[in-house]
């Protein structure tokens, strides 16, 4: 009896000190992910808790005080940086935390709020000027958290879900101009530390965006949007995009109108930078495009691009993605061909192509596998002869395409139909078999001097 009462009271002091455990695991995830954003240009602005034996609730408002330190922060963890100008944007903007969590931590995920409570500074104040109404019923939806992430993140695991809340907001400026945007439906899930999560996963139902003016008009409607990201570091990383249906149009004095639409749209992008060499592969598709204007309309069924570059020098292309000099860019490109490497394009092709006035056109198919050969002096001899290029590319290149199609792209430009003598045809196409290798062009066997 004595044993079983010790055990007991043993059991139930465990049940009382899980709490305790479970918020200081807690709070001490917290305190950190607050130092450190503070380092990094962040200021707490307020703060407040409340707290029983078993839930905790926090409140914090953050100020972005040095929005360049915020932006180096963000830009630690991609590859792809945010422009500079990204920090007017966010330099004087309050952020809103609303956190709340079970003392008992594998009981209950962490419950997090995250929403705008004022613009940035620079951007109150053109507001303001521009149209003053407008910055009250901005003012109004942030006050009221109409732009609002919310999230359930598991501090032991690490896994996270959540939904940005539905948006429906509509205004008219003085000037007559109406702004509409919906957000339906918007989901969020995945794993590791949020701000650089190995993997990432989101759906929106529908996004629908205009700007309807006396003389001007926009409009965005996408549906079905979901994406898929798996990121094993920071230099490999897989993303696939999806799209359901996009529609686009717009309508200016100067611009007849103009609209597009796709249906399917895939996306698919991945890349490996981690050794010396770098890999990148890219996949497009679409069901169905449609473009219409005034005297024109195209649309095209099924549409495949499939590309993968291989061997690319990993420090060259690091130091291509950060520049934004258009000069030094077109050096680094020829610095970094110079460097080898395989270009392979697997598929590029659509399956039929018709105009309002030709009707069909038929299809075109694409095959090709380009080597850029490492020449360290390749710079040096493009400035003297640029035909030295064909001594370090070696290419094989297979085309199909109709003999409609074919025969309008010669109207526009005639040197195809000198081409179309080296052309095999193939009942309704017509297909050239193209190799250069050692400098020596061919067209379907036939030398091209």
């Amino acid at each position: 009896m004595k044993k079983l009462l010790i055990i007991s009271i043993v059991f139930v002091a465990i049940i009382a000190t899980v709490p305790f455990i479970g918020n200081i695991i807690v709070e001490s995830n917290i305190k950190d992910r607050i130092e450190v954003l503070t380092s990094y240009g962040l200021k707490v602005k307020e703060s407040s808790m409340d707290s029983n034996f078993l839930r905790t609730k926090k409140h914090f408002v953050f100020l972005i005080d040095d929005s360049k330190s915020f932006l180096s922060y963000l830009n630690q963890f991609s590859d792809l940086q945010l422009p500079p100008y990204f920090a007017a944007l966010m330099d004087g903007a309050e952020l809103g935390f609303d956190i709340e969590y079970s003392n008992i931590p594998i009981d209950d995920a962490v419950s997090i709020d995250i929403y705008p409570k004022s613009l940035a500074s620079k951007m109150v104040e053109d507001i303001k000027n521009e149209d003053a109404g407008l910055f009250t019923y901005l003012d109004a939806l942030l006050k009221d958290k109409a732009i609002l992430y919310h999230l359930d993140y598991q501090v032991l695991n690490k896994d996270f879900s959540g939904y940005i809340k539905d948006i429906n907001a509509s205004y008219a400026t003085k000037q007559g101009v109406k702004g509409s945007m919906l957000i339906n439906n918007a989901k969020f899930s995945g794993k590791g530390l949020l701000i650089a999560p190995d993997a990432l996963s989101s759906s929106i139902a529908k996004l629908y965006l205009s700007m309807e003016g006396l003389r001007e008009n926009m409009k965005i409607d996408l549906s079905g949007f979901s994406s898929t990201s798996v990121f094993e570091s920071k230099t490999i990383y897989a993303t696939t995009l999806k799209w359901k249906n996009i529609s686009w149009s717009a309508k200016s004095p100067d611009v007849p109108e103009i609209s597009l639409k796709i249906k399917n749209l895939l996306f698919d992008f991945s890349s490996n930078t981690q050794s010396a060499k770098s890999d990148f592969y890219t996949k497009t598709s679409f069901s169905r495009m449609g473009v219409q204007m005034r005297d024109m309309s195209i649309d095209a069924d099924q549409f495949d691009y499939e590309l993968a570059l291989r061997g690319v020098d990993t420090a060259v292309y690091g130091e291509l993605v950060s520049l934004r000099s258009k000069s030094k860019i077109q050096e680094k490109i020829i610095e970094l061909i110079s460097k080898g490497m395989v270009l392979d394009i697997a598929d590029f092709s659509i399956k039929k192509l018709a105009t309002r006035k030709t009707k069909e056109l038929g299809g075109l198919k694409l095959k090709a596998k380009i080597i850029f050969k490492e020449e360290r002096d390749l710079s040096k001899k493009l400035a003297t002869n640029p035909l030295v290029l064909m001594h370090n590319i070696d290419l094989s290149l297979l085309f199909k395409i109709s003999q409609v199609m074919y025969a309008k792209l010669s109207l526009v430009s005639p040197v195809l139909n000198m081409a179309q003598n080296f052309a095999k045809k193939e009942e309704q196409n017509l297909i050239f078999d193209i190799k250069l290798k050692d400098a020596k062009l061919s067209v379907n066997g036939q030398e091209i001097h």
